[in-house]
Formats: C-alpha cells, structure tokens, sequence
C-alpha cells in the first residue's frame, strides 16, 4: 500500500482519502515498515592473494601456477599446456 501511495503522486493525506484509509492508521504503517526496511553499509574486504593452482598431467607431469586471480587467463595456459596447438 505503501509503494501504492509513492507510485500514485498523491500525497498521503489525499491517497488515503481516496482509499478511505485512516492516515493516522497509514503513518504508522510508514513508520513501522521504514523501521523494518533494511539498510546496508558498505564493507571492503582484503581479499587473500590467489593460492597457486597445481595440475598434475597423466603422464606425471606436475605444473605449479601462481597466478594473479585471473581463471580464465590461467584456464587458458593450462589448456596450452595440455594440448598445444600445433602449427
């Protein structure tokens, strides 16, 4: 009813006449509801630096990347490694 009111352009005084709603019982509802509402605060986190990633091939062999966060650049390097393209 609230978001009804806003939406209508009428002030509350004249959405509420025109709904026959009592304002004083609509005031209150806008208080308990702002009360209610969930407000937000900013956080900043450090996120940690990225763990290296190990692959270990089926032949054996191990490859160890440090990387900087970035999957899918290091997505890419690992396919290489698997199966490079030949030229």
């Amino acid at each position: 009813m609230i978001e009804q009111q806003r939406a209508s352009g009428l002030s509350k005084k004249a959405f509420c006449r025109h709904r026959s709603i009592n304002l004083g019982t609509f005031y209150g509802w806008t208080k308990r509801m702002a009360a209610a509402s969930p407000s937000f605060a900013k956080v900043e986190m450090m996120l940690p630096a990225a763990a290296p990633i190990e692959v270990e091939l089926p032949n054996g062999v191990q490859i160890l990347v440090r990387t900087s966060g970035d999957v899918d650049q290091t997505a890419r390097l690992i396919r290489q490694v698997i199966a490079p393209e030949r030229s």
